[in-house]
């Protein structure tokens, strides 16, 4: 979900999406869209900061309408849970190099990353990719 207002004059405020993990440290979200990956979207995780996907720091106002209709869950928890079960666990290269580095069964990292309640937005200093089309996360802002 990496976008870019070319319109905009004022600087944007952008976060991660990212967890703690006990033994593997920081991971975050990432998604290599399709024109970059081949027939479709890739989902995964990564301990790396600049390969994270990039959110406008707002983007979970978006909730806002979902979270008041009926009993639908809302906009943020569907993002989450869309990109937590649309990744590969079993043949996903990055996933299963964390899982090795960390001495880590991938039904493991599997489960704990299914509570949506561990993903937090986490402020980044991003700049634009080579691209010019989407953002890169270059650094952690203090919270």
């Amino acid at each position: 979900m990496k976008t870019v207002d070319n319109d905009a004059a004022e600087t944007k405020h952008h976060v991660v999406i990212g967890a703690e993990h006990p033994v593997v440290g920081p991971l975050y979200f990432e998604l290599i869209p399709d024109s970059e990956a081949g027939p479709s979207d890739i989902y995964q995780l990564t301990d790396t900061l600049g390969r994270a996907d990039v959110f406008d720091a707002d983007w979970r106002a978006w909730s806002l309408p979902y979270t008041h209709e009926s009993r639908r869950p809302s906009y943020e928890d569907l993002v989450l849970a869309m990109h937590i079960e649309h990744i590969d666990w079993n043949d996903n290269a990055e996933i299963q190099r964390i899982c090795q580095v960390h001495g880590l069964p991938v039904q493991d990292l599997r489960q704990w990353s299914q509570d949506l309640r561990r993903w937090k937005d986490i402020p980044v200093l991003a700049d634009l990719d080579r691209s010019g089309d989407d953002y890169e996360a270059v650094s952690l802002l203090p919270v």
